[in-house]
């Protein structure tokens, strides 16, 4: 199914909010798409060359972990996946670090520190 949502994160965590796919009150505190570049400055000349991937640095509110720690480690792994595999699929990222409210997303299953990129979903 392909559905046509505003460009914005939360516009994105909206839709996957709408499909079930994220529990209800999900909100994104702060948002960052951040290519590996590398900027020098000689003088008064500031140049950046462009890297070769891209990074997502997401913050969502508290809502996001508290759903993810009432779900068994299949539920996890699927909502997880789904805002991973959503998000970086839509502004064409290699990777993203989720955190909840400023804090490592940690889980009863797991702890997120670690940039996670796109999730193989098993049928």
């Amino acid at each position: 199914m392909t559905e046509t949502v505003k460009a914005q994160p939360q516009g994105i965590v909206d839709a996957l909010i709408a499909h079930e796919a994220l529990p209800a009150g999900v909100a994104v505190n702060s948002f960052e798409l951040d290519n590996n570049g590398t900027e020098t400055q000689e003088g008064d000349v500031v140049s950046y060359e462009v890297g070769d991937t891209l990074h997502i640095d997401l913050d969502l509110s508290a809502e996001f972990a508290e759903g993810l720690n009432g779900m068994g480690s299949t539920g996890e792994g699927m909502m997880l996946g789904s805002l991973v595999n959503t998000l970086l699929s839509a502004y064409n990222a290699d990777t993203i670090t989720v955190t909840c409210d400023g804090a490592v997303l940690e889980t009863g299953h797991n702890v997120y520190d670690e940039p996670l990129s796109f999730m193989q979903m098993s049928q």
